[in-house]
């Protein structure tokens, strides 16, 4: 009989709710304000990171495109550099080599020498004979980047000739008056172009002993200096 008793009572719960769905509607909005409050801050969160995935994406790229641009930009750069300096870093490692090459500077010296005793004139015999050259042994110097080889010269010349012999060691320049010899004919142009583009290693003159000789009043000379090398 409780169970006969019980059951108007459920089913007047029942058809109350139906008649005032109100605290439905309100638990359904507590339930989805609920879930709203949590899936929210996460969509944002994931919408967040989408942003800023493809922000990182386009700073990639500009970064990317910079670099390209900038190594271009350094091709050139090199390219333009090689071709104004590159003939000046071909004469510096020449100035400076690694290596003595002494067959060589003998190669310069004679050939220099021989210009020199073609450059007569019409008033005056040029004169210059180069007779002795010897190396030492290189050796690398204490606390210096660089090595020093002993050199012993002996010569003969005239004085403007010794002048302008003492000026092609110290500058490794060729002289006004070989070129004015050039234009003159009186000079090779293969030795000239040879003498242009080989030049000496630096080069330090320690001492010059001269005498004169009163027969054809020229010097003889005798020169010790050291070349320098890497």
């Amino acid at each position: 009989m409780a169970h006969s008793k019980d059951a108007p009572i459920l089913n007047s719960r029942k058809a109350r709710m139906r008649r005032n769905p109100i605290p439905w509607i309100v638990l359904l909005l507590l339930a989805v304000a609920l879930w709203g409050s949590i899936l929210i801050p996460k969509y944002s969160e994931w919408q967040q990171k989408i942003n800023d995935n493809e922000s990182l994406t386009l700073q990639v790229k500009s970064l990317q495109l910079t670099t390209e641009v900038k190594s271009l930009k350094l091709e050139q750069i090199e390219a333009e550099f090689n071709l104004i300096a590159g003939p000046y870093l071909v004469r510096e490692k020449q100035w400076f080599p690694k290596e003595l090459d002494t067959g060589k500077i003998v190669k310069i010296l004679e050939l220099y020498a021989l210009q020199l005793e073609n450059l007569d004139s019409v008033y005056k015999d040029s004169k210059f004979q180069l007779t002795k050259v010897t190396f030492g042994k290189t050796q690398a110097t204490k606390k210096e980047p660089h090595s020093l080889t002993d050199f012993s010269l002996n010569f003969k010349t005239d004085e403007e000739n010794f002048e302008d012999f003492l000026l092609f060691l110290q500058s490794g320049e060729l002289s006004e008056k070989l070129k004015i010899g050039k234009k003159k004919g009186q000079i090779e142009l293969v030795d000239y172009k040879f003498l242009e583009n080989n030049i000496l290693p630096l080069v330090h003159i320690n001492s010059i002993k001269t005498t004169l000789d009163k027969k054809d009043n020229t010097l003889n000379v005798q020169l010790k200096a050291v070349f320098f090398s890497q």
